[in-house]
């Protein structure tokens, strides 16, 4: 950006002014500062000034114009080569938008306030050439970026703050540059006394740089004046803490001291509110201080507290929108939740769901369990698993036998009667009827790998899908 901006300024500006210069104490430099014009007299107007305006002039329409015959040139395109693209590829480039360079953009726009505000002073027609320049890039770029463009990338504010850091030294810069113009001696302007004369006399340089003469004339002691001003206003603002502590020393009453930030315990609007802490109204909606409906008039609408007002179309609007962005949502929770539930159990019990019938997993399960003895827990069995015994047992005691198909009887009345005689610190019966292993590992297993042949077979159709698209 910046050096974008330099190459541009230097181009349109700069080397038109050198060029055209004729300062025999430089004449050692190549191809500078030998041409005709020693001062910003009429000769130089006529030549190096309509150089700068005719070239700030095209600049201000070929910049715009330019960027916008990017934009509108792949319209032209797509509708020539759309019919023929021989895949979805080729077919996708053609409608893909245009760059859209911001930093270019903002180098285009420095130039441009730039050369026009520095030789305004001599040329007022720049700065008309300027505002149109901005105004046709405004809506050229609006234009530019809504229609014809790709999404840009994300950009902070660095590009903004060298703008607007660079655009004072345009101002120092025309300060100078009009101190010169006007100074020139066939300028009209009033002479002063020589009251100047001991601070220019020994800056003074010949008839083409003598400072003496040219700040004897009222137009440039104008422009010194300001030139002066801003340099002390610049010097105070850099001191400006150092100078308010030495003020506040000298005269303590007369300064106002800065107030330190105090830390704000006023909670926010909605704590306050949810905990019952706010003092007076809670909202200035008349609807809800029915106190006040006596200075509304009935003829207000019914959000402002007016009983015969009929409800605004903006509120009626964002409640249809509210209402429906709510249905949408739980639709799409619906379906979700629809999908979920299809994945883990099937479409079939998912549809029997649905319809306020039983799945018929839940159906075997329940069948299942008929079949036990109406008391008996439901404990996994693992087939031919055994529980040694534990202490308090006599080896002739029975084991529980998980093999067996009427171990719950058995098996519980065993375990019972082992573990009377188990004193603290000893296993309980939940723990000695455990089978060993665990049960649930082995039917995460077999959801894991139905899960896996279910996306198996996704990716299988989404990749036959995409090549029939291509051969499209």
């Amino acid at each position: 950006m910046i050096k974008l901006f330099l190459l541009l300024t230097i181009n349109s500006a700069v080397i038109p002014l050198l060029v055209f210069a004729d300062i025999p104490k430089l004449k050692f430099v190549p191809y500078l500062f030998e041409g005709p014009y020693k001062d910003f007299s009429v000769g130089w107007y006529q030549d190096v000034g309509q150089l700068i305006s005719t070239t700030l002039l095209i600049n201000g329409l070929v910049y715009p114009m330019s960027a916008l015959s990017k934009g509108l040139t792949p319209k032209i395109t797509r509708g020539c080569l759309a019919p023929f693209a021989a895949t979805q590829r080729a077919l996708n480039a053609l409608y893909e938008g245009v760059e859209f360079p911001l930093s270019e953009r903002y180098a285009q726009l420095m130039q441009m306030v730039f050369t026009g505000m520095v030789f305004s002073s001599g040329m007022p027609c720049l700065l008309p050439v300027a505002a149109m320049f901005c105004f046709i890039a405004y809506y050229e770029g609006k234009y530019t970026i809504l229609r014809a463009s790709r999404m840009p990338p994300s950009y902070d504010e660095t590009m903004a703050k060298i703008f607007w850091s660079v655009m004072p030294a345009c101002a120092w810069i025309k300060i100078l540059l009009s101190t010169w113009m006007f100074s020139y001696e066939h300028v009209p302007s009033y002479v002063n006394d020589g009251a100047l004369d001991p601070a220019t006399s020994p800056i003074s340089s010949g008839s083409q740089f003598n400072f003496k003469t040219r700040l004897d004339r009222s137009n440039a002691a104008i422009c010194v004046l300001v030139l002066v001003m801003l340099v002390v206003f610049k010097i105070l603002n850099v001191y400006r803490k150092g100078l308010r502590a030495f003020f506040a020393r000298v005269f303590p009453k007369g300064l106002v001291e800065e107030e330190e930030e105090e830390v704000s315990m006023t909670p926010e609007l909605s704590i306050a509110r949810s905990d019952g802490i706010m003092k007076g109204l809670t909202t200035f909606l008349v609807q809800e201080n029915p106190e006040y409906n006596e200075i509304v008039p009935s003829s207000a609408t019914k959000s402002c507290g007016g009983p015969n007002g009929s409800v605004p179309e903006w509120e009626a609007a964002f409640a249809e929108a509210d209402r429906e962005e709510s249905e949408a949502e739980a639709e799409r929770q619906r379906k979700a939740n629809e999908r979920a539930s299809r994945s883990l159990f099937g479409a079939s019990d998912v549809q029997a769901e649905a319809a306020g019938e039983m799945p018929d997993a839940m159906k075997k399960r329940l069948k299942k369990d008929k079949n036990k003895s109406p008391g008996a827990e439901r404990v996994p069995r693992r087939k031919n698993s055994q529980v040694a015994p534990l202490s308090g047992m006599d080896a002739g005691d029975d084991v529980v036998d998980f093999g067996d198909d009427d171990y719950y009887s058995r098996g519980r009345r065993a375990v019972g009667e082992a573990f009377e005689g188990v004193t603290g610190g000893g296993l309980s019966a939940a723990m000695a009827m455990q089978p060993e292993g665990d049960v649930e590992a082995g039917m995460d297993a077999e959801e894991e790998e139905e899960e896996r042949r279910r996306r198996r077979k996704e990716r299988k159709r989404e990749k036959k899908e995409r090549e029939r698209a291509d051969r499209v």
